[in-house]
């Protein structure tokens, strides 16, 4: 009995020990990028067939399989992929319920502010952000 105790009271002591680094990593990835400066108008651009197409972002805006979507994108997962909205003077971006990976740059991304020339990948497609 005493065994199991101390066997239980080890693996609480390990999971916390994990839950605070992984805490303290986040905490400094959110410390070390710095938020891009203010912008009021963005848009979003893509090429297609070698058509450039680009579309101005109004808050909220979705892009998804959903044809009430701003962007349709006929590979996503869910009818509501992600979604662009202004929050403190600036654009940010939000992964929704069953969406599929977002690069964000290249690199996967829940949610986060999106700077001039952001690259993002969602359902496969390539959109450039622009922003003013």
């Amino acid at each position: 009995m005493i065994l199991w105790i101390l066997a239980f009271t080890l693996l609480l002591a390990i999971l916390a020990t994990v839950f605070i680094v992984i805490a303290r990593k986040g905490r400094e990835l959110r410390k070390s990028r710095p938020l891009p400066p203010a912008a009021k108008e963005g848009t979003l651009e893509w090429t297609e067939e070698g058509q450039t197409s680009r579309v101005s972002i109004e808050s909220p805006f979705y892009l998804g399989k959903n044809s009430d979507s701003h962007v349709v994108l006929p590979s996503a997962k869910t009818g509501f992929e992600a979604c662009i909205f202004y929050h403190n003077s600036r654009f940010a971006f939000q992964s929704l319920d069953g969406a599929g990976i977002i690069l964000l740059n290249g690199e996967e991304q829940l949610a986060g502010y999106l700077r001039d020339g952001d690259r993002l990948t969602i359902a496969g497609k390539d959109l450039t952000f622009r922003c003013t």
